[in-house]
């Protein structure tokens, strides 16, 4: 499961890079890319929900599987605050990628 969720991760990374260089911003009459569009929206909101609420401990999964968790909670203060700050910055990640995905899920319904 962990695998498998550093793999939404990496590629919500992804889905946010093709975001800001403007995929969002092509204007396709395609019903395909307007579904897609949808897809990617929905998949960042989904992410960025388990990230932002940290359901069933997502936030300290994807810390241990990148190498920050268990190791900033038994190291110094200055690890522990580390983490904590990586921790922060995830749930700010998750509620971005919420927004976004509403954007994009928007602008895709929009274009139906």
């Amino acid at each position: 499961m962990k695998r498998v969720q550093l793999l939404a991760f990496y590629c919500c990374c992804a889905i946010s890079i093709a975001l800001i260089f403007g995929l969002l911003a092509i204007g396709s009459h395609a019903a395909w890319f307007n579904w897609l569009k949808i897809g990617l929206g929905v998949v960042l909101v989904v992410e960025g929900f388990l990230l932002a609420r940290d359901w069933r401990g997502a936030r300290g999964l994807l810390l241990e599987r990148l190498g920050r968790g268990r190791a900033a909670r038994q190291g110094s203060l200055r690890r522990q605050l580390a983490g904590r700050a990586w921790e922060s910055g995830l749930q700010l990640l998750g509620t971005a990628w919420i927004l976004a995905g509403l954007l994009a899920a928007g602008l895709g319904v929009g274009g139906l």
